[in-house]
Formats: structure tokens, sequence, C-alpha cells
């Protein structure tokens, strides 16, 4: 018999912090028999009846046993479970989207025979694969993975213990905007860069950036790579114009914070997926693409701001 976790109900047990991505004790545990543990409860309760009516000494003897091990059963389930721990390996999830993103479950060494469950679908634990699962998050921000249940019927398969877990928090990133709304923003802000760049035709250095085997060894500044050991390409006012993407938050912002937001998030995915350099300005923050780990800060930035 599994559990179905309502969303009312997962929302109310996140938000009253009673999840945990780890089982530290067997407090956390629920351990009560299947079908198959109450027949044979009801088996032994039968037998103890005969035996104490036959007033058979031996029969009696091996009952009360048979009902101890039954009993610690129960006990050994439920400490099968302890130690196991799960995590999300995939961080960013979209609002308003259905979200695939991979769980990985850490199962202690001894622990057997340990069954998952989401969404009414079982599956055994193998801690060598990661387990794929689809959500449903409606809000952008830091939002707690909704429960998933973890049970055992560990050792003879008449006692089910389970417990339920969460994966821990993902970023969820504003809802993407249609590819439209995204084109149409890339045109306006390439057209304002352009007229802007446009006012100036010189061939003046305007930036340097790091040096790509495709530059011309002409544009390389070699007084710098022999001071500094480090090439570095020089950018006049006509290459920048092809250098990267601007994605400024200032210059949709009167569309209104979420569309705003939306449509530099759906400009980001269109940019990565297209290979195309990219710089987002927000209020408080500029990320470059080629920082460290700038696609994670980007998602991040748009989904808490």
């Amino acid at each position: 018999m599994e559990i179905a976790w309502t969303h009312k109900l997962s929302f109310q047990l996140q938000h009253k912090k009673k999840l945990r991505q780890r089982i530290e004790s067997i407090r956390q545990v629920y351990s009560l028999p299947n079908r198959f543990g109450l027949y044979l409860a009801f088996t032994l309760f039968g037998s103890v009846a005969l035996a104490i009516r036959l007033q058979n000494n031996i029969l009696l003897l091996i009952v009360v046993i048979l009902m101890v091990i039954f009993f610690l059963s129960m006990i050994w389930s439920a400490e099968n479970l302890i130690g196991v721990s799960c995590q999300a390996q995939k961080k960013i999830c979209f609002a308003n989207t259905l979200n695939s993103i991979f769980i990985h479950i850490h199962k202690p060494q001894g622990a057997m025979d340990i069954d998952f469950i989401y969404n009414k679908v079982t599956t055994k634990i193998d801690t060598s694969k990661k387990i794929n699962i689809k959500i449903f998050l409606h809000q952008r921000g830091r939002e707690v993975v909704s429960p998933m249940i973890l049970q055992s019927g560990f050792p003879f398969g008449i006692i089910r213990a389970w417990v339920a877990l969460t994966a821990g928090e993902v970023i969820v990133a504003p809802s993407p905007a249609s590819l439209k709304e995204v084109r149409q923003y890339l045109d306006v802000m390439n057209t304002l860069i352009n007229h802007h760049l446009d006012r100036d035709q010189g061939d003046s250095v305007d930036h340097y950036r790091d040096a790509l085997t495709s530059d011309p060894i002409s544009r390389i500044d070699w007084k710098i790579f022999a001071l500094k050991g480090k090439k570095l390409t020089k950018v006049s006012h006509k290459d920048k114009r092809h250098d990267h993407t601007i994605l400024d938050y200032a210059s949709i912002q009167k569309l209104g914070k979420e569309k705003a937001l939306s449509i530099l998030c759906a400009a980001l995915i269109y940019c990565e997926a297209n290979h195309i350099p990219w710089e987002l300005k927000l209020p408080k923050k500029n990320i470059h693409h080629q920082s460290s780990n700038a696609i994670y800060q980007a998602y991040e930035s748009l989904a808490l701001a």
C-alpha cells in the first residue's frame, strides 16, 4: 500500500520544516505490518489461543518466540532506513514549467531492500544510477522539492517501514517568455547598441578581451603579453558590436518586473542555445558569460531578483 501525498499536505509539511534530506533517527521512520504481516499476526494470536486451549507449553513457547521476532522485525525494518539521504542534482528549474531533475539517493553500506516512491511510481534504489523525477513549480525563487517516500520491507517482507524525505532546495528561474518576444527584445537592444556605436566611426581601442584562436595576430597587444604573459585582443568600437549581446534589465523595466525577468530568462536560454556571448545587467549585479559558473549565477540572480 502506497501513501499519496497531496500538494496541500506537501506544502504544509515543507513550511513546518518537518521534512529532512537525511534519516537521522528511528523516530523519523513509520513502521507497520503490511497485509502479509497482518495475516501472520492473526495466525500467531490464533496459535496462542490454541496453545493455551490445548495447554501445550512447547507450542506456546514457539509461538511466543515467533511473536518476539515479529515485533523485532518492525524495529529492524526502521533501522534499515537510517542514514539514507536524498539530494537534487539539477539545481536550476523554471517557473510554470514541468521540470526534470535528477535525485541522487545515498544508501549506507548494509541497507537492503529500499524502494523510492514518487507520484505513485515505485522504483528500486540503485546507488549507481540517479533517479529522474518530474516536478511542476509555480513561483520563482528558492523552492523545496515536494516530498518523496522511501520504504523498506526488510527483513522478511511482512513489515512496511517508510519515511518522507525531500531532495532539498532548487533555484526556480522566471518562466521564460515566448521566442517572438525574445527576438524582438534582442533586435531592439542590438539596434540601440549599434546606434550608439555608429556615432564614433574611429578605430580606437575601446577595451581588451581574452584572445581567441580565431583573432588576427595584428589585433593582439604584444606589449601586454611581454609584460604580463597574457594574450589580450584589442577591440575597437566597430568590433564591440559583435563582441557580445547585452541583456539589460533597465531597458525593459517599464514592462513590469516579472515580465522583464521573464524576457531576460528566455533571452539567456536563446543565447546559450545559439552560442551567442552575453552580458546580463541587473540593478545590483553584472554577469558576463565568461565568468566562472556564469549561467548558474545568471539564473539564480533572476530567480532571486
